[in-house]
């Protein structure tokens, strides 16, 4: 049986799994765990039209400003992280700074590829594999 609930201000976590390039031609790959809003379709349109307008307002910025964006829009629906450490193996914090951080990284589009993947999957209700 499938009971249709409101789903209002509710969050669901998934895993996000970052594929980086390795040395020899390898992959390595990493878990971490996202927390994400579920989100309706009149949500998710009010997130497009002010993505639309922030990219209308950013004609003059340097090249690397898509990435500020790409963070941006992430955070309309992620709002933390579990399992993903510094060097030092603590814990770092979620916020913008953070995330923008880990996506300037050498590994940053695989960072952004990763995330923008598990919202997919929650979207479209795919199965995440292990």
């Amino acid at each position: 049986m499938f009971i249709v609930t409101a789903t209002k201000d509710k969050t669901i976590t998934w895993p996000v799994k970052v594929e980086v390039a390795a040395d020899g031609g390898r992959i390595a790959k990493h878990e971490f765990t996202g927390v994400f809003k579920l989100l309706d379709d009149d949500e998710r349109d009010a997130q497009i039209a002010a993505m639309k307008s922030n990219e209308a307002e950013s004609a003059d910025e340097p090249d690397s400003a898509w990435k500020e964006r790409s963070v941006d829009g992430i955070l309309m629906s992620m709002v933390d992280w579990k399992q993903v450490c510094n060097a030092d193996k603590s814990p770092i914090e979620f916020n913008r700074e953070s995330l923008l951080g880990l996506v300037r990284t050498a590994h940053g589009l695989s960072i952004l590829r990763a995330i923008n993947t598990a919202i997919g999957e929650i979207r479209a209700g795919a199965k995440a594999k292990n």
